[in-house]
């Protein structure tokens, strides 16, 4: 979908995803940061999106967010780097 100005309303409820008490939604707002950085990599550094999904990967107690955390970051950054800072 090539919309302009599209991922200025999609950053938003990601976010607040990413904060939801469901892990169903946290999971999907995960994949959703990845899709993100295929569009506009500047916008998920810039937003803080990559951050907050980092933490994630440090804090979350669900197996499956934890899952779309690490694919995520693996995705983004080099293995090396996030092997080293787990």
């Amino acid at each position: 979908l090539r919309v302009p100005n599209f991922l200025e309303y999609v950053c938003s409820p990601v976010l607040q995803g990413l904060d939801d008490r469901h892990p169903y939604v946290r999971r999907t707002a995960v994949m959703g940061v990845l899709k993100i950085h295929h569009i506009d990599q500047a916008m998920v550094e810039n937003t803080g999106l990559l951050e907050k999904v980092a933490r994630m990967l440090r804090s979350d107690s669900d197996p499956q967010v934890l899952a779309n955390c690490l694919t995520v970051m693996m995705q983004i950054n080099d293995p090396k780097e996030v092997a080293e800072k787990a």
